[in-house]
C-alpha cells in the first residue's frame, strides 16, 4: 500500500470513528502501518483466532505483533477501518467501501506499464465466508465460496489489473467473457 493510500485510510478511518461518536479514536501513518503489518503476518503465522497473537501461552505468544499494538488498539482500528466516505457510496458497487484501494492497486501494478506481449485473463476464487452480498459460490471450485476476481497477468504470473466480479449487473447481449476482456483492457489504457 502507497504512502498515500495510507494517508487516506488515515484520514477516511479517523472521520468514520468520529461518525461513530468514538472522540478519543484517532490512527496516523505509524500505526496503520503496523497493522497492516500484523494482517500480512497473520496470513504467515496462522493460528485459531486473532487473540491468541497476545496470549501469553507460550505456544502462541508472539513477541512481533505483542510490540507492535496491544490487542485492544488492534480490534479498535479493525472495528474504525475505512477506506471509502459511506456518504459517496454507490448502490451498484459491490465493491464501493474498498473500491479506492482497487484502484490504487491497478495503479502500482501498470506504473512501469505492461511490459509483455503474451497476456492471459483468467478468474481467481478469494475465500471469504461472511456476510457481503458480493461473494459467490462455484460448485466444481477448489475455493468455492468466495469473491471473484477477473485478473490480466503476464504468461509467467506477473499480475497487471484486478476486476472483481460483481454477478450478473445488466443483461446483455454480448457473452460474459467479452464483457471481461473489454473491461479489462478498458482499465489497462487508464
Amino acid at each position: 500500500m502507497g504512502n498515500d493510500m495510507i494517508s487516506h485510510t488515515v484520514i477516511k478511518s479517523n472521520r468514520y470513528a468520529v461518525l461513530k461518536n468514538d472522540h478519543s479514536f484517532g490512527v496516523n501513518e505509524s500505526v496503520i502501518k503496523k497493522f497492516i503489518s500484523i494482517l500480512f503476518y497473520s496470513g504467515y503465522h496462522i493460528l485459531p483466532c486473532k487473540k491468541r497473537y497476545w496470549e501469553n501461552a507460550p505456544d502462541t505468544f508472539t513477541t512481533l505483533v505483542n510490540r507492535a499494538i496491544s490487542r485492544k488498539r488492534y480490534s479498535d482500528i479493525k472495528r474504525y477501518l475505512h477506506l471509502n466516505d459511506n456518504s459517496a457510496i454507490k448502490k451498484e458497487d459491490c465493491y464501493c467501501k474498498i473500491r479506492p484501494l482497487l484502484e490504487k492497486l491497478n495503479i502500482a501494478l501498470q506504473q512501469f506499464g505492461i511490459f509483455s506481449e503474451n497476456l492471459t485473463i483468467d478468474e481467481r476464487m478469494v475465500r471469504y465466508f461472511s456476510r457481503p452480498s458480493c461473494k459467490i459460490y462455484m460448485k466444481n471450485k477448489p475455493v468455492n465460496f468466495g469473491y471473484k476476481l477477473w485478473m490480466l497477468t503476464s504468461y509467467n504470473g506477473y499480475l497487471f489489473n484486478i476486476i472483481p466480479y460483481q454477478g450478473a449487473q445488466e443483461r446483455s447481449k454480448e457473452p460474459l467473457s467479452q464483457r471481461v476482456v473489454e473491461t479489462v483492457l478498458c482499465c489497462e489504457k487508464s
